[in-house]
Parts: structure tokens; C-alpha cells; sequence
């Protein structure tokens, strides 16, 4: 007879032995998969497209990816934007979102596109592991998978925000959130030394990437310690203090050095809209294919509603209010009240709201609880079969508009001059420029294709010949000169210093321009100048902070180690095989079936139809005589009390590439006398240049038009005059209204130089 091994009860396990039985997680290779999926349109598409943020985030890492390889560990300047006279954007910037791809660029592709599409890839895919994770090490792997769809296939996540808007920014705050929530949880649970490290560098990090969501942190974090020991809540504390002076090297210098810059309104503004409430329960709406940009899709989505309303239903029936996804449901309700009322609608709140909503609907897995594991293992592939299948447009993204070429500093000034706005500013966001920059409008030609900043006229600039262009410095071979100011191709900022032979001369800002005049000695032969943007003072104190704060957390750490108790292990509850199974079966079928069905000829074809997006409009198609066309009008209501506004979205096209910037005033006439109740100002069509449009896509312009209060009830109608105006300067005697654009109704024949839109506004008595 055989003698068996005695079999030790798995609780009565030594820690050590425990840890060798852990096991593979599955979920987090699943979490990381889904991340994936979601990040396949830049993995598939080579091209970003150009009108978005995107856009922009290509031109930040170019030129902080130049100013690394140059040595300037932290740019503070942007040397090609205000018209190439440069401007201090990076110093008023948090730095993340443009120094994580610039270091890829630099180290590894050496191509900012595809340093900016690896950045989305790695931020969908570490905010799915980092919400997995959260729930996991909070709860248990099955609810961290279900989080985690939910998160990263929300309509906000995984489409507005990397799409829609091209907001790389946020893209990896977004990233980062459930990751420091995960950090939190790990040093409340295990109290490994690095733990607080950790949540320290994650903390630091999101502050730099966006202050408003460290804010979201702190908030969301209250859950996760709420009963526990008041040292958890001290070391979290510090924890703060640390981040907040580690990342003071960003936040001091912007705040000490604000009164040198003014905040300015981009030249061709992206106008966002604003959360309402009624939208946020609506479906992803299906992509128009013709549409020249996806639509910001501001809504929940129906899989994040579905999984909440089933969670309601299980903390009513097992009496089980007080728990983290209670807790976070809460949360969601009240920042939802809040953003559509207090705050205006903002938009990026709907981030933290959808963090919210995901992690509050994993608590339908109490339903799980009331039936055989069989069974709940099958509610748990059902659960995720719907959130795909809610989640489908998602997954059939139309190819990008355009396609953004590598940058240079020519490039980079002609964005600008072209009236396309600040390259190194988002196109929603204000621009910090030298408060000089905003009243000057001087044409920089001295600034020719080499870059020579010296002289602002031939005769001094014969005077130097550029040997070295940087962004933040620049030397030049200076010939025998007598004693004279000369003026320098740069806006005054604090740090730009100047050298003639290795000594110092004097800089000093133009009261007129703004610009560095240069007091240059007597020259009796050849000299070198030397121009370099140095170290302020205050970026030095701020330098010294982030150092004695980053210094503070590795102590600690070490005093940590040095002191650390045998705790006891604390085992996660990973997911289980059959789990595993049943999740990757149930993800893997429901992709096999959109992927196959949007083939052609496929069983059920998902993707909308061209022109989807027009449902409701009104079908104009009045061309004009450049091959500029109002396709279609859609009005908010045809009917409207006097006083009140009302919001007209036209529908254009163009069948030719449009040479010039095309702007637009919008006139409120009465119906029966044709007079004139209301004249808006000249705005410009879209909200990119009509240079820009690609042909036979549509671009959205909303029109927003207050109806008079003294407006008498009655039949009122729009009607717009289109007519070029000068990029930089759009107004009144920068535009061509002599020769306004003819438009021509479908069979041909001419309206004239004023196109009366086809829908009648009714104004009503109160």
C-alpha cells in the first residue's frame, strides 16, 4: 500500500509557497489584448489626420524631440511659433504629453508620427491593464475584466478623445488614472517599500500630464481608505507633498513667470461642445463614412448603462449598499449633476464620469453570486459578449482625413501664417504667447529659410552669417563693426543671454516690439556671438525642489526597506481558468463576427451608411461657383420664442481643392418684408480653413444665432454671403466682399450672391 504526501489546506500554506502557486494572470494578457483592439486603428493606419489635435501633438514632439537632441534636457521654448519669433509654450505646458514621444522619437524611431501613434497605442493599452488591475487587486479579476471593457470601449475613450478630438493629453491621463488608483490599492494591500514609490512617481506623472485629473485622484481615492489605519492615510499625505514638489519644475515657473505671456485665442478655433445630460444615455451613433471627422460621441453608451442598471438591481435585492462600486456610482451621479450644470459642460469631465460609471458596474457580478459557477461563469461571457456588441462602432473607424507630413520649421511657420492656428497648442485651448506678440504685427521676413535670427534689414544682417541654428541657441561669425544695437528675430523672455567672444553684452526687450534688441561693442575683427536661452533664477529654485523632492521619496524608500516587517501575503483573487476560457471565447467570437460582417457582402454589415449623419437634415446641394457646396441644413427647432437661441448645422463639400480661406455672415431676415432683425459677424466656415477640406467630404459648421428679444412673432429665415478673407487678419477690409461667392440651386439655376437657407424659423409669442 502506497503512502500519499500529505496535502496542506491552501489558507494553511506558507506565504512562500503561496507565491510559487500563484499562477499565470490571465486577465492582465487579456486586459492588454483588449487595449489592443481598441488601439488597432494606429496600429493599421501608417497616417494621423490632419485638423485635429493630433495634428498638433506631431509638431510638440518634433520640436521637443529637436530640442532633446540638442541637450536641452527641458525645453522651455518654442523657437518656430508667434511667427517664428518664438514663444514660451513648453513652459506653461504640462510636459508629459509631449516629452514621453519625444523620447520614443529620439531613442528609438527617429519619426514623430509614429512616435505619437505609439504613444495612443501604450496609452490604450496601459488604461486597460490599469483598470484591470485597480478591480482586480480591489475586488477580483472577473470584475477588473468587465471594468476594463468598459473602459476602454467607452464612446469617450476609445473614440472622442484619441479620434474625434485627437487629444493625446488627455489620452494618457486617461491612462494614468486607473493606474495610481492601482498603486494606492497595492500599497494599502502588500506595503512593499517600492509601493510608495510607486504612487509617488505615477502621482507626479499625472500631475504633469493634466493637474485637473490628480484632482480625480485624490477624490476617487477616498473609497479606497476609508476605515483604514490613519498611517495609510498619512503616507498618502506625503505621498502628495512629495509629487507636488517633484513636479514643481513644471508648475512654479509657470505660475512665477505668467505675467510675461498672455493667453490668446487660436486663429482657427476647434469650439467644443458641451456635455448635456440627454446625451449622455444615447448609443455610439454609427461613423459616417462621408463625415471629414468622426463627431465627439458625449455619451455614456448603452454598455456602461446596461451594466449599472443591472448593478442597481443587485444591491437592491441583496441589501448591499455600501461598497466600492456604490461608492463610485455616487461619485459618477454627482460629477455628472455637476458637469451639466455648475461647470458648463466641460467635456473633459466626462472622463473621470465614465472612470466612474465603469467601476460602479462591475457590481452586477452580485447576480453571479445567486446562481451554480457554471452558471455565473456563462452570465459572465453574456455580460461580455453585450458590451462588445454595444461597443461595435468602436471597432469600425472610417480611414483618417489626411495625412500629416513629417514637420520642419518651415512647416511650422507656415501652419501659422496660413491661419491654421499655434502649432504647439491644442486647437480648443489657448496659446501663451509674449504679451509683445499679441499687438505686434510685424511680418517676420527677416526670417528667411535659414533661419537667421540677426538683423531685422539687409545691411545688419550682412553683418553675421548663421553658423549654428538651434532651438534654444544660435551662434554666428560676426565681421569688424562698429558699436550699435541690432534687433533680434526673437521675443524678449527671461533667460535669453548673449555672448561676443565668450563675455557678456546686454539684451534688452524693444518697448515697441517686444522683440531682443542686442547692444553689440566695437568689433575690430571677427567675433563669435553666442545666443542662448539659460536658466531663470526661478527655474533654478523650481530645479531644486523636484530635486530635494525626488531625493526625500528615495529616502524614504530606503528607510522603508530598512525598517519594512514581515508582512503577511495577501493573495489576489486572479481569474480562474474557466473564466479565462470563457472570456477569451466570448471576446474572440464577438470580434470574428464584426470583423467578418464588415466585409462585403457580410451577414449583417454594422457600419453606417454614407450620409447617415444628414437624418433629420434638410437636403440643399447649392453649389457655388468655385465648387463650394451647402449640401444640407439641419436646425436645432423651427420653432423659438423670441430671445432665445437657436443653432443652424450646415452640411459643406467641396469638389475641388479650395485655394483660399472662405469665411461666412449669417443674416436673420423676416419672411414677408425681407428685413434685416439680426447680423452675425464673419466667422469662418468649419473648424478647420476651407483650404484645408478634402474633397467630397462633409464638414460640419455650426451657427449659433440669438433671436433678437424685440424680434416680433412671425416667419424668419437665414441666409448667408460667403466671401475670402486673409488667414491672419479676418474682418471687414481683410475680406472680398465684392466679390462674394454666386451659389446656384440643384438644376442650375443662379440664387445670387446670397444663399437663403431652406428651413423657416418661426418665432412665437411667450
Amino acid at each position: 500500500m502506497m503512502n500519499h504526501a500529505p496535502v496542506i489546506p491552501h489558507e494553511d500554506q506558507p506565504d512562500w509557497m503561496r507565491r510559487a502557486m500563484r499562477g499565470t494572470d490571465w486577465g492582465i494578457i487579456i486586459a492588454f489584448l483588449l487595449g489592443l483592439v481598441a488601439a488597432w486603428p494606429f496600429i493599421v493606419n501608417a497616417d494621423l489626420p490632419i485638423g485635429t489635435g493630433t495634428e498638433r501633438a506631431v509638431y510638440q514632439t518634433w520640436e521637443t524631440a529637436e530640442s532633446l537632441r540638442e541637450g536641452q534636457l527641458y525645453p522651455r521654448w518654442s523657437a518656430y511659433s508667434a511667427d517664428g519669433f518664438g514663444a514660451p509654450i513648453p513652459n506653461f505646458r504640462p510636459p508629459i504629453s509631449a516629452y514621453l514621444p519625444a523620447l520614443i522619437d529620439v531613442l528609438m524611431t527617429d519619426d514623430p508620427i509614429l512616435s505619437v501613434r505609439a504613444i495612443y497605442i501604450l496609452s490604450f493599452c496601459i488604461a486597460s491593464i490599469g483598470m484591470y488591475s485597480f478591480i482586480m487587486k480591489r475586488l477580483n479579476a472577473s470584475a477588473g475584466l468587465i471594468a476594463s471593457t468598459l473602459y476602454i470601449l467607452s464612446p469617450y475613450v476609445a473614440l472622442t478623445v484619441p479620434h474625434a478630438l485627437g487629444d493625446l493629453q488627455t489620452m494618457i491621463a486617461l491612462a494614468l488614472l486607473p493606474c495610481s488608483l492601482w498603486a494606492i490599492v497595492r500599497m494599502e494591500k502588500h506595503n512593499v517599500p517600492f509601493d510608495f514609490a510607486i504612487v509617488t512617481l505615477l502621482t507626479t506623472a499625472l500631475f504633469m500630464t493634466d493637474p485637473h485629473y490628480v484632482i480625480f485622484e485624490v477624490l476617487l481615492s477616498v473609497p479606497l481608505i476609508v476605515g483604514k489605519p490613519a498611517r495609510t492615510v498619512f503616507t498618502l499625505v506625503i505621498v502628495g507633498l512629495i509629487s507636488f514638489m517633484i513636479s514643481a519644475m513644471y508648475w512654479l515657473p509657470a505660475i512665477l513667470e505668467a505675467s510675461y505671456v498672455s493667453w490668446v485665442a487660436q486663429p482657427a478655433p476647434f469650439l467644443l461642445p458641451s456635455l448635456q445630460l440627454s446625451m449622455m444615455f444615447a448609443p455610439i451613433s454609427p461613423l459616417d463614412p462621408t463625415l471629414a471627422f468622426p463627431e465627439p460621441q458625449l455619451t455614456l453608451g448603452w454598455a456602461i448603462l446596461m451594466t449599472n442598471v443591472l448593478g442597481l438591481g443587485a444591491l437592491y435585492f441583496r441589501r448591499r449598499f455600501i461598497s466600492l462600486a456604490s461608492a463610485y456610482f455616487v461619485f459618477g451621479i454627482l460629477l455628472t449633476l455637476g458637469a451639466v450644470t455648475i461647470f458648463g459642460g466641460d467635456i473633459w469631465l466626462l472622463g473621470p464620469i465614465t472612470f466612474c460609471f465603469a467601476v460602479s458596474g462591475t457590481s452586477f457580478f452580485f447576480w453571479r453570486d445567486q446562481f451554480a459557477p457554471r452558471y455565473g461563469r456563462i452570465i459572465h461571457g453574456m455580460i461580455l459578449v453585450l458590451i462588445l456588441l454595444f461597443s461595435s462602432q468602436v471597432f469600425l473607424l472610417p480611414s483618417p482625413t489626411g495625412s500629416v507630413e513629417q514637420p520642419n520649421p518651415q512647416q511650422m511657420l507656415a501652419f501659422e501664417r496660413l491661419g491654421y492656428g499655434y502649432a504647439r497648442s491644442m486647437p480648443w485651448s489657448l496659446a501663451p504667447v509674449t504679451s509683445a506678440s499679441v499687438n505686434n504685427a510685424e511680418g517676420n521676413a527677416a526670417l528667411n529659410d535659414n533661419l537667421i535670427r540677426f538683423g531685422r534689414d539687409g545691411r545688419t544682417q550682412s553683418l553675421a552669417t548663421l553658423v549654428t541654428n538651434r532651438s534654444h541657441e544660435q551662434y554666428y561669425q560676426i565681421r569688424p563693426t562698429s558699436a550699435q544695437t541690432v534687433a533680434l528675430g526673437l521675443y524678449y523672455f527671461p533667460g535669453w543671454q548673449a555672448w561676443v567672444n565668450g563675455r557678456p553684452v546686454e539684451l534688452t526687450e524693444n518697448p515697441r516690439t517686444g522683440l531682443i534688441d542686442l547692444s553689440l561693442p566695437t568689433l575690430r575683427g571677427p567675433a563669435e556671438l553666442h545666443i542662448s536661452l539659460g536658466v531663470t533664477p526661478v527655474q533654478l529654485i523650481s530645479f531644486l525642489l523636484s530635486f530635494i523632492g525626488l531625493f526625500s521619496m528615495i529616502l524614504i524608500v530606503l528607510g522603508r526597506q530598512r525598517f519594512a516587517s514581515n508582512e503577511p501575503y495577501i493573495e489576489d483573487r486572479l481569474l480562474s481558468i474557466e473564466d479565462t476560457r470563457i472570456s477569451a471565447v466570448a471576446i474572440f467570437l464577438l470580434l470574428a463576427f464584426i470583423f467578418a460582417s464588415d466585409t462585403p457582402g457580410g451577414m449583417s454589415p454594422l457600419r453606417a451608411t454614407p450620409y447617415s449623419s444628414l437624418v433629420g437634415a434638410t437636403i440643399m446641394q447649392n453649389r457655388s461657383d468655385i465648387g463650394l457646396e451647402a449640401f444640407a441644413l439641419k436646425l436645432s427647432s423651427s420653432e423659438v420664442r423670441a430671445g432665445e437661441p437657436i443653432t443652424a448645422t450646415i452640411y459643406w463639400k467641396t469638389s475641388i481643392r479650395l485655394p483660399e480661406t472662405y469665411y461666412r455672415r449669417v443674416t436673420l431676415r423676416d419672411v414677408i418684408s425681407g428685413s434685416v432683425q439680426w447680423q452675425g459677424t464673419l466667422e469662418q466656415l468649419g473648424e478647420i480653413p476651407t483650404r484645408r477640406w478634402l474633397r467630397d467630404r462633409l464638414f460640419i459648421d455650426t451657427l449659433s444665432v440669438q433671436i433678437p428679444a424685440s424680434v416680433a412673432s412671425g416667419r424668419y429665415t437665414l441666409s448667408i454671403v460667403v466671401q475670402s478673407c486673409d488667414e491672419r487678419l479676418p474682418g471687414t477690409n481683410a475680406c472680398d466682399s465684392e466679390n462674394s461667392l454666386t451659389f446656384f440651386d440643384r438644376v442650375g439655376n443662379e440664387l445670387g450672391r446670397q444663399l437663403t437657407l431652406a428651413q423657416i424659423i418661426t418665432v412665437v409669442d411667450e
